[in-house]
């Protein structure tokens, strides 16, 4: 007969927490900042940008530093990043079913946290979010603000669990030399696997014209589900 409890004791591990950040002055201003210095590039790649209205001349090189700083006080002073933070506590259930649905992932090296910093940002590079693997805050997803959320993975819940699984194979696209495009187009199908139609409703599939070239490429070795997403990619670079 089956044992009610094991026999030895075992740390039983919950689910990452979410810790959502609201930038300070200086802190939202250096993130537009850093947004603006990497535009042109970003937009080469067929990327676009998210930011209130008032931030559109001084990302595209318009105006000086020194009139947005006027003009990003001013909005500074009326943000109320409240809503955004309510919404994020809202999607806090459907994130952690969906990271859970990314814990079996784990057999072959995918990379769940303990916990992930969710930082409201002013401004972003994308669709609406971002994500960084920070030797000082730890795994951290940018989430654009007042964003006109869509359904599937446009949604905030699909926002943050597309860069979750960002974080979760990082180690494997440097290990790779992935780019950008290949990056994007990985976790667009890879997740899906997970997330589509338990988790989400619908899957939202990038694409840019450097993806639509590239898809006929790659994703044939992503369809290899038997697979550990590792060895597709091993494949796919025929390593």
């Amino acid at each position: 007969m089956k044992e009610p409890y094991p026999k030895n004791p075992q740390e039983v591990k919950g689910p990452p927490s979410m810790n959502i950040i609201i930038p300070n002055a200086l802190q939202a201003r250096a993130i537009c900042r850093d947004v603006r210095n990497n535009v042109v590039a970003w937009r080469e790649k067929d990327y676009g940008f998210s930011c209130p209205p008032e931030f559109n001349s001084y990302l595209e090189g318009k105006v000086s530093d020194e009139d947005f700083d006027k003009t990003f006080d001013k909005w500074y002073k009326s943000w109320d990043p409240n809503d955004e933070v309510q919404r994020l506590q809202n999607c806090n259930p459907t994130f952690q079913k969906g990271v859970k649905a990314y814990q079996p992932l784990q057999d072959w090296g995918f990379f769940i946290p303990d916990q992930y910093n969710v930082v409201i940002t002013p401004c972003s590079i994308g669709i609406g979010g971002g994500y960084r693997l920070s030797s000082t805050m730890g795994p951290t997803i940018s989430m654009y603000y007042r964003r006109n959320w869509e359904k599937g993975f446009r949604t905030p819940e699909g926002c943050l669990l597309h860069e979750a699984y960002h974080i979760g194979i990082e180690k494997f696209i440097l290990e790779f030399g992935l780019n950008q495009d290949e990056k994007e187009r990985i976790v667009d199908i890879c997740s899906q696997e997970a997330l589509v139609p338990s988790i989400l409703p619908k899957s939202h599939l990038q694409q840019s014209k450097k993806i639509k070239e590239l898809s006929p490429v790659i994703d044939p070795f992503l369809a290899m589900k038997e697979l550990p997403v590792p060895e597709r990619l091993r494949r796919y670079k025929n390593l």
